[in-house]
C-alpha cells in the first residue's frame, strides 16, 4: 500500500476475473470478501469491518495479506486473491530438513526429500506405474510394499542417517501411502488431449464455429383431430428438436421442430439454411403467451447473407452425414468437423442450450419423465386422459424461450445480449465474406447430377426423373445437347417446382411435377413415404394424396400414424401457391400442352377428388 498508493481504490484494480464461470456459493463468497476489503478501504476498522460482515478480524487480515501482499517480488493478487478456495502459490517447506540433533516439525518434509533426491520419486513413479498397468516385471503393489522400497531407495541414494525420514517413528509410512494413492488416482484419471484445448476458446469472429445438435423429447402432448366432423383427442409422442448457435456470441441461429420418429438430413438443412435467411417468429395462438420486445436475428436479415461460416461442428449421428449436409457445406466452403466419438464436451456450448430448453419442456408432468420409474412423471390416473399441454402450446413455449435467451444480457459478453454481440461483430465487419460461387438462394442443391431426357417418338418437352417423379420442362426455349446431365436446385418443403441448370452453372428451364402431385405442397420426406405406401394404388386412382390419407385415416389409432398425421398437418399449415409460367413459344403444336392447360386441369382435379387435408383440422 505504501509503495503503491492507487491500490487503495478499488476502482484501480484490474478486473481479470470472470464471475460467470463460478459455482453460485464461490460467486457469493467473493462479493463478500470484495466488500470487505472495500469497507477497510473505506477507512472503517477492522472490528468493525468483522462485525458487519459476520467474519473475524483475522479474517479480514487474511483476505488483505491475500490480495495485496506480495510473494517473491511478484505483484499483488488483488481481485484473483479474493476468489475462495484459490490456491495462489504450491505450498513448500521453508525451514531446513529435520535432524535428530535438531527436531524440527515434519511439515512437507517428505516433499523437500523428493525435491533433493528426485531420483527416489523417478523410482516410485516407475513402481506405481508399472503395477497399474500390469506389465511383466510388476508386482501387486500396496502401501506396505512401496514403504520397503522407499527405504531402500533411502540407503541407495545415501540419505544420512540422521536425517529425515529417520527422525519419525513411522519412518514416513502415512507419506508413502498418501502419495501412493494419489498417483494412482492420476494415473485413472482420462489424459488430457491435445485438441480438447481449444474447447473453452471463444473467438471475436462471427460465424468462425458453428455448434449444430438435436435433441428427442419423449414427451406426451395432446393433439385434436377433427377428420369430417369427427372430433378426436389422442397423446402423441417423440419430438426433435434441432439447435445451431454461434460460438463467438453464443447466440441461437436457428431452430426446427420435426415432428417425426428420427431426426432427418432435411431436418439438418432447414436449421442450415436458416442461419442466413431467419425464418419468421411463430403465431402465438396461446392466450398469456407473447414474444419479448427487441433486437431479434430479423432484423439482420439483410447482412446474414452475406457471412461466411468457418466451422461446422457436428456429432457422429448418422443425419449429419447426408449427401445434402455435405454439398452445402461444399458450396459454402466451409469446415465439416464431426469430432471424436463419445466427446460431448467438445460442443459443450450447444448441449448447455439444451439444458436451457429442458427447463421449459419438463415444467409439466405429461413432457417430464421419459422413463419409466421416473418419479416426477405423469401418474397413471392422468394417463388415462389425454394430457392439458397441447402440441402448439408446446412449441410455442420453446420458441419464445429461445427469444429470450436470445436478448438476455450476459456478463462474459460485457453485459449485453447474444443478438446485440452478434450485431455489432458484423457491422464492424468482423466476419468472412461468402465466396461468390455460394449458393444465394434459399433452394438447395442437389448433390447428385440428373440426366435431361428427351423422347425420340414423342413431342413433348424434356424431362427429368427426380425422387421417384418425371418432372418436365416448362418453358423450353434453349438449344441443349440431348446428352445433357443438369444439376437441380429445389425448395425441400414444397418440391412441385425445380430448377434446372447446366454444370457449369448456366439456368436452363424450371421443371414441374405431374398434375396428381401439384394440389399440395410437399417435401421429400412425404413424397417417399406416399409413394412406397400407395405404389400399388396409384395407378387405380391417379390421386396420391387421397389414397395415402385414407391408409392413415384407416390405421389412425397406432401411435406412428397419430405422429405423421401431425407432422403433415404442420406441413401443410402454410399454404404455398404453386406460380406457373407462362410457356414462351409460337408453335404449341410442338409443345402439346401450355400453362393455361396446367391450371385448367388443376382446378377440374380439384373439383372433382375430395382434397383430404382441408378436411383435417389440428388444435
Amino acid at each position: 500500500m505504501i509503495e503503491k498508493p492507487e491500490l487503495n481504490d478499488l476502482n484501480n484494480w484490474p478486473m481479470h476475473v470472470d464471475t460467470a464461470t463460478m459455482s453460485s456459493k464461490n460467486r457469493a463468497k467473493f462479493i463478500r470478501n470484495v466488500e470487505i476489503i472495500k469497507y477497510f478501504q473505506q477507512g472503517v476498522s477492522v472490528k468493525k469491518t468483522a462485525m458487519t460482515h459476520n467474519v473475524s478480524p483475522s479474517m479480514v487480515y487474511y483476505l488483505l495479506n491475500r490480495a495485496l501482499g506480495t510473494y517473491d517480488g511478484e505483484p499483488p493478487a488483488l481481485y484473483k486473491g479474493l476468489i475462495p478456495n484459490l490456491i495462489q502459490h504450491e505450498k513448500q517447506r521453508q525451514s531446513p530438513m529435520p535432524t535428530l540433533a535438531d527436531g524440527r516439525g515434519s511439515v512437507f518434509a517428505f516433499k523437500a526429500l523428493l525435491k533433493k533426491y528426485p531420483d527416489i520419486e523417478v523410482e516410485l513413479q516407475a513402481k506405481i506405474k508399472a503395477s497399474y498397468r500390469g506389465t511383466a516385471t510388476s508386482e501387486n503393489l500396496t502401501p506396505n510394499i512401496l514403504h520397503k522400497t522407499f527405504l531402500s531407495l533411502l540407503i541407495q541414494f545415501g540419505v544420512p542417517k540422521d536425517h529425515y525420514p529417520y527422525t519419525t517413528q513411522s519412518l514416513a509410512y502415512q507419506s508413502v501411502r498418501r502419495y501412493f494413492h494419489d498417483y494412482l488416482s492420476e494415473l485413472r484419471c482420462p489424459e488430457s488431449r491435445p485438441w480438447r484445448e481449444s474447447i473453452s476458446k471463444r473467438s471475436d469472429m462471427a460465424f468462425e464455429e458453428i455448434q449444430i445438435d438435436e435433441q428427442h423429447f419423449d414427451c406426451e402432448t395432446a393433439i385434436e383431430f377433427e377428420i369430417f366432423g369427427r372430433r378426436t383427442l389422442v397423446r402423441v409422442k417423440r419430438f426433435w428438436i434441432v439447435m445451431a448457435t454461434d460460438c463467438s456470441t453464443g447466440c441461437i441461429l436457428a431452430f426446427h421442430f420435426s415432428i417425426n420418429l428420427r431426426c432427418s438430413q432435411w431436418d439438418i438443412m432447414n436449421v442450415l439454411k436458416q442461419i442466413h435467411y431467419p425464418k419468421p417468429k411463430l403465431t402465438i395462438q396461446t392466450p398469456s403467451l407473447s414474444y419479448p420486445e427487441g433486437p431479434n436475428l430479423n432484423d439482420l436479415k439483410a447482412w446474414l447473407p452475406r457471412v461466411q461460416i468457418g466451422v461446422i461442428s457436428l456429432d457422429n449421428d448418422m443425419a449429419h452425414f447426408g449427401n445434402n449436409c455435405i454439398q452445402y457445406a461444399h458450396d459454402q466452403q466451409a469446415c465439416l468437423h464431426y469430432g471424436h466419438p463419445e466427446n460431448p464436451n467438445a460442443r459443450e456450448q450447444i448441449e448447455r442450450l439444451f439444458l436451457m430448453i429442458n427447463t421449459v419442456t419438463h415444467r409439466h408432468r405429461s413432457t417430464t419423465g421419459s422413463h419409466s420409474h421416473d418419479p416426477i412423471k405423469e401418474s397413471k390416473r392422468l394417463k388415462k386422459k389425454p394430457p392439458k399441454v397441447n402440441v402448439q402450446t408446446l412449441l410455442e413455449m420453446m420458441s419464445i424461450q429461445i427469444a429470450e435467451y436470445n436478448q438476455k444480457p450476459q456478463a462474459r459478453l460485457g453485459g449485453i445480449c447474444p443478438v446485440e454481440k452478434l450485431k455489432e461483430l458484423i457491422q464492424h465487419q468482423y466476419y468472412c465474406m461468402r465466396p461468390p460461387q455460394a449458393p444465394q438462394s434459399q433452394l438447395v442443391k442437389d448433390p447428385k447430377l440428373r440426366k435431361l431426357h428427351f423422347s425420340k417418338t414423342k413431342k413433348q418437352h424434356p424431362w427429368v426423373n427426380f425422387y421417384g417423379v418425371r418432372y418436365t420442362v416448362m418453358d423450353w426455349s434453349k438449344s441443349v445437347n440431348t446428352t445433357t446431365t443438369v444439376s437441380i436446385e429445389f425448395d425441400p418443403q414444397d418440391i412441385r417446382k425445380i430448377k434446372a441448370y447446366l454444370p457449369n452453372g448456366d439456368f436452363i428451364a424450371e421443371l414441374i411435377v405431374p398434375r396428381m402431385w401439384r394440389r399440395y405442397a410437399h417435401g421429400i420426406v412425404t413424397r417417399k413415404r406416399i409413394i412406397k405406401t400407395t405404389k400399388n394404388l396409384l395407378f387405380a386412382s391417379g390421386d396420391a394424396f387421397t389414397e395415402y390419407f385414407t391408409i392413415l385415416q384407416k390405421n389412425f389409432h397406432k401411435p406412428s400414424v397419430q405422429l405423421e398425421m401431425v407432422r403433415l398437418g404442420f406441413e401443410n399449415s402454410q399454404s404455398r401457391e404453386l406460380v406457373l409460367d407462362m410457356v414462351k413459344t409460337d408453335d404449341l403444336s410442338e409443345v402439346g400442352f401450355s400453362s393455361n392447360s396446367y391450371e385448367q386441369s388443376a382446378n377440374y382435379i380439384s373439383s372433382q377428388i375430395r382434397m383430404p387435408w382441408e378436411q383435417v383440422k389440428i388444435s
